[in-house]
């Protein structure tokens, strides 16, 4: 079943995953979609190479932040 949301109705983390992945080009999950109460995301950590983790998690906070003062 595919979920129709309007934007006031969808969930505040998943929201911003959509955010983060429009703006940043990163893709991380909503804990909402896992049957959850909480808000937030999650990040599954593939990638070996320091400086791009980096760059990654930068790129995080910075959407972050953007998304926050929004």
């Amino acid at each position: 079943m595919v979920e129709a949301w309007t934007a006031h109705e969808m969930p505040n983390d998943k929201r911003f995953v959509y955010y983060l992945l429009g703006a940043k080009g990163i893709c991380v999950v909503p804990i909402s979609s896992f049957c959850s109460e909480l808000q937030g995301f999650r990040v599954t950590l593939l990638e070996e190479n320091e400086e791009t983790l980096v760059k990654t998690f930068t790129a995080i906070r910075d959407g972050i932040v953007e998304y926050l003062g929004s």
